[in-house]
Parts: structure tokens; sequence; C-alpha cells
């Protein structure tokens, strides 16, 4: 039984660690802990931030649980920011932690 209940979701995203820019990946399912992402690249570092569009100032700080053929496992962990009208607010994962 997982402790958090995942939402099928297809949408692109974007992550950080593979080389200057931002490469882009398919989050297939995700949940208040972690995502399953689409890669084309399995030497995605072990730690990297999940854009939700190229240029957003909020993200997901993500460690890698498992790798198999072209998709990855990652936990949410750190320090996140979802602001309103950044186009995520509709995933309603969690509240803002710098809300008052």
């Amino acid at each position: 039984m997982r402790e958090y209940e995942r939402k099928a979701l297809r949408v692109r995203g974007w992550i950080t660690g593979l080389g200057p820019g931002l490469t882009p990946c398919i989050v297939e399912d995700i949940s208040e802990g972690g995502a399953q992402l689409i890669v084309d690249n399995l030497k995605t570092p072990d730690s990297f931030r999940l854009y939700f569009a190229p240029g957003a100032a909020n993200y997901r700080q993500c460690h890698v649980r498992w790798r198999k053929a072209g998709s990855i496992g990652v936990e949410f962990t750190g320090m996140y920011r979802f602001a309103t009208g950044a186009g995520v607010d509709s995933l309603k994962l969690s509240p803002d932690p710098d809300a008052t």
C-alpha cells in the first residue's frame, strides 16, 4: 500500500542536471510524495529540480528512487513553491509553504 494516492497525469515537465539548460520529460503520474517521469536519458542525476514550465520559478526538488528502461521514479524532497497563477495550481499537491 502506498503512502500517497497517485494521480494519473501525462504532462510535459523539464528537469535540471543534464547540461546547461532544462531537459524535457513527461510526468506520467504524480502524488504528494513523488512522481514517475518518462525520460530519454537514464543518466539523470540522483537529485534535480522538476519544473512544469520552462520559465517557471516554481519547482519540485526530486531524488531518484528507481530507474527502469525509459522512466524513473522520484521522491519529492526539500522546499518547493507553487505560486498562484503558475499553471500548476490544478495539481493541488500541497499548500504553498510560504502562505500565511
